[in-house]
């Protein structure tokens, strides 16, 4: 009986050796294929004064692209009564393109609908397009 006591504690100690030894697993990485859903039939021209357009219908994610020569900032809301400013939207800089999530979380379920946009100065076009999944590309 003692022998078996013995043996099951040398056994637990290994187990423990090997566990306390043994890599972290790897996490794994999981993307989906783009799939789009809608597309703004013309990019948004973006000005200093920050204007509201209604996005595409469909899918979770907006994937935008700032087809212009300057930076813009970008909000979302769900009515047309969104608004952002230089300071306070999200950088999307010239050229470069970014996805942002349309179901957020602790937005009670809602998604958003619309989009407002600025530039600190002068103009740009941006680019809209919804869908599900990974976007292509970050730049543009």
């Amino acid at each position: 009986m003692q022998i078996f006591r013995r043996a099951r504690g040398a056994l637990a100690a290994v187990a423990l050796a090997a566990l306390l030894a043994a890599q972290p697993a790897r996490a794994q990485v999981v993307s989906l294929a783009w799939t789009p859903s809608g597309r703004l039939a013309a990019a948004i021209n973006v000005t200093n004064a920050s204007g509201a357009t209604a996005l595409p219908s469909g899918g979770h994610v907006a994937w935008l692209c700032n087809i212009g020569s300057n930076d813009a900032y970008v909000a979302f809301g769900t009515s047309n009564s969104v608004s952002t400013t230089a300071t306070a939207g999200s950088w999307l800089k010239q050229g470069k393109c970014a996805n942002y999530n349309l179901y957020p979380y602790g937005n009670g379920g809602l998604i958003y609908t619309y989009i407002a946009a600025i530039t600190a100065s002068s103009t740009t076009t941006i680019a809209v397009e919804t869908g599900d999944g990974t976007p292509p590309l970050s730049t543009y």
